[in-house]
């Protein structure tokens, strides 16, 4: 029996794409299940932990060395439950800290006030569940995505956490990474990084004491186990939306004072925390942005560091790479029968049905690098229909929105993490090729079911984790 649950789990990762390093820091609400609590224990694979608080207390902490993948395989599907995955990190919960009742007439989860727990820890050059890579066909096109999967789950390569299939909580993410990749003696080789991860994008800050660096901020209000979590970072200049919005915008990044920042960087722990051990706060004003104004809010970003910008203007010319900002519906609508009225009315009864998937959905947006903008929208104009069929036979789509991904160096053809989908730049196809199209609607297809049954339906425990693949597989 669990002596423990997280309600909700704060996440800030800083990377450094050229020391293919993270410093991190997460802070989790454990709701205990009992008074006398004495340990947590936390799945941690491979972050190196520097420190741990409690309710800013200094605890004592150890890890144990973490077998191989293929053992914990065995040894989750001998056992069965819960007790063969009590997770590499024991954390000593101090005698000061207490664990009181809530008052009378007080809501709680779990009838005890919440303790608030917070860890620092990087990796160098991890070896599994973060990648850091490039382009295929261009080394400069840096990117960093996780190698998210359900069984077993990969979340605890790069984070601490509680990493059981039925464990859910909400997430707040951040994450700090460069504004642009490229040498900086040459503005012309720079391109603006964006960040895609789980969740819904809330705020694009530029550091408060690095303007050259800018802070993603994601927000996963649907709770969802650790499992599904994922995101990709990388210049993803070409990007379309389903309602039309053009991603140009001309807006700027907002700037912050404080956010939560990963360990180690003595710059920002000053306005993170006004003494040891407290908890990260974002506590500047914050600008909303959605998902459809990320990459050109990076690229408006990054114009300070002279690189140039890869969005088109809001009347859809070429920009200066000669990929174009064209609406998806129009991509789909020119496919439906030029001249033709009855593939006129479908066309229009097909926009409606989009547009009204959207509206219900909050969007859904497609990424990939510079120059693909073309085979992108027709590979994705099927993804409207297929969500509004999915949301019509088997309930609303459980997220705030739908990102989709295509880029290089993926190990699986698709990877699914909660409202996103990452997905090899294999799939994609111009409209004038015919033969992939099965195959890549196949794969897109099964990548949107799985948005139920995979992320948001999961199993109760690792072994029945076969039952939602059938499930999403059949549908």
């Amino acid at each position: 029996m669990a002596t423990f649950t997280v309600s909700h789990q704060l996440v800030s990762l800083d990377f450094d794409l050229d020391r293919q390093a993270v410093k991190g820091l997460t802070e989790l609400s454990v709701e205990p299940h009992t008074q006398n609590l004495a340990t947590l224990r936390l799945h941690c694979e491979r972050p190196v932990v520097r420190s741990v608080h409690i309710n800013g207390v200094a605890c004592e902490f150890s890890r144990q060395s973490p077998g191989t993948r293929r053992a914990l395989v065995r040894k989750l599907l001998r056992a069965g439950d819960e007790a063969a995955d009590e997770g590499e990190l024991e954390i000593a919960v101090p005698r000061s800290v207490r664990i009181e009742p809530v008052a009378d007439g007080a809501a709680g989860p779990t009838g005890f006030k919440s303790l608030k727990v917070r860890i620092e820890f990087y990796m160098a050059r991890p070896a599994v569940g973060l990648v850091f890579g490039c382009s295929d066909t261009d080394p400069g096109l840096v990117t960093v995505h996780t190698e998210t999967q359900m069984f077993p789950s990969m979340t605890r390569t790069w984070l601490p956490c509680v990493d059981r299939a039925d464990q859910r909580s909400t997430w707040d993410l951040f994450f700090t990474i460069p504004a642009c990749a490229g040498a900086a003696d040459d503005p012309g080789s720079l391109l603006p990084l964006t960040v895609v991860a789980a969740g819904e994008l809330s705020s694009l800050l530029v550091h408060p004491r690095d303007p050259r660096r800018r802070i993603f901020r994601y927000i996963v209000s649907t709770a969802t186990p650790a499992c599904t979590l994922g995101f990709a970072i990388g210049p993803f200049a070409s990007a379309c939306s389903l309602d039309g919005r053009l991603l140009a915008n001309g807006e700027d990044a907002a700037s912050a004072a404080d956010v939560p920042t990963a360990a180690g960087d003595e710059g920002n722990a000053a306005g993170q925390r006004g003494g040891d051990g407290e908890a990260p706060v974002a506590g500047a004003p914050e600008r909303p942005v959605g998902e459809a104004v990320a990459a050109a809010a990076a690229a408006a970003a990054a114009g300070a560091s002279g690189a140039p910008s890869p969005d088109a203007d809001r009347d859809g010319r070429d920009d200066d790479s000669g990929s174009q900002q064209v609406p998806l519906s129009a991509a789909t609508a020119t496919s439906a029968g030029d001249g033709d009225g009855d593939g006129a009315a479908r066309a229009n009864r097909n926009s409606k049905l989009r547009k009204d998937t959207v509206d219900a959905i909050g969007g859904v947006f497609a990424f990939t690098y510079p120059g693909l903008l073309g085979e992108l929208e027709t590979t994705c104009s099927f993804i409207p229909e297929a969500l509004a069929f999915y949301s019509q036979e088997f309930g609303s789509y459980p997220f705030t929105s739908y990102k989709v991904v295509f880029m290089d160096g993926l190990s699986e053809p698709i990877i699914t993490c909660a409202s996103l989908t990452l997905v090899s730049t294999d799939l994609l196809h111009p409209r004038t090729v015919i033969e992939p199209v099965y195959e890549t609607r196949r794969c897109l297809g099964l990548a949107i079911a799985q948005q139920w049954f995979g992320t948001y339906v999961t199993a109760e425990t690792w072994s029945d984790y076969w039952l939602v693949v059938g499930l999403a597989g059949y549908i």
